[in-house]
């Protein structure tokens, strides 16, 4: 399990909490990405599975990615900090996993519409594939190798120097589209769409996605099924 801490250190106990509730989870990995914040200071909880990393400089997204490497295993999880599963919930998205690993899974994913130059469509919860995932990603090694393959393909730079774009990259790393579950109501943190603090709400935030996106459909097409 790997969580990024950067906004929202408020959120992260209840997140940890949860996530060592689910009894398939071996170990979570926090990563402060916000070295202005003592994430000590946040964090109630301790526990042999739970590892704490400091980031000696602000670290971008694509650190989710790097940590899962370094920490190594054959199934990987990552939440983002301002959605609440509960421990029920982990374990519905880790069983479907389990049952079809050739793709990512979730529970909230994007479509790609093509109207125009193309763009990722709306929020999107039900059962099916989507071709991005959002919030929530259960991944394998063989995936997180793809990603490092692709990356490369795109030269991207290394996987802790993306900033905007890993759960895209993430999204095409398996050998079909990803999939999202119904799991029922997520909790959501109340600053999930505040501007300021929610990343989706910057400026500029979608337009390097849709490129992105669309060169990894050029260099690996999926089966849109």
């Amino acid at each position: 399990m790997v969580l990024l801490s950067f906004k929202r250190p408020q959120n992260m106990d209840r997140i940890v909490r949860t996530c060592l509730a689910a009894r398939f989870v071996g170990k979570v990995v926090v990563s402060n990405n916000n070295p202005e914040v003592d994430l000590r200071e946040w964090l109630t909880i301790e526990s042999d599975r739970l590892q704490l990393i400091r980031q000696p400089r602000p670290t971008p997204p694509g650190s989710r990615l790097a940590i899962a490497r370094e920490t190594g295993g054959q199934y990987f999880i990552s939440i983002d900090d301002d959605a609440f599963l509960a421990p029920g919930q982990l374990d519905r998205l880790y069983r479907a996993l389990l049952a079809d690993p050739h793709a990512p899974h979730g529970f909230q994913g994007q479509n790609w519409e093509r109207s125009g130059g193309g763009e990722l469509g709306g929020a999107i919860r039900s059962e099916g594939r989507v071709d991005v995932l959002n919030r929530a990603y259960l991944f394998t090694e063989a995936q997180l190798a793809e990603c490092e393959r692709l990356g490369a393909a795109l030269d991207l730079g290394p996987l802790d120097a993306i900033r905007n774009g890993e759960d895209i990259l993430l999204s095409c790393s398996g050998s079909a589209r990803p999939y999202v579950h119904d799991v029922g109501p997520v909790l959501e943190c109340a600053t999930s769409n505040d501007a300021g603090i929610a990343v989706w709400r910057s400026i500029g935030f979608e337009a390097p996605r849709i490129e992105l996106y669309r060169r990894l459909r050029e260099l690996k097409p999926l089966d849109p099924a």
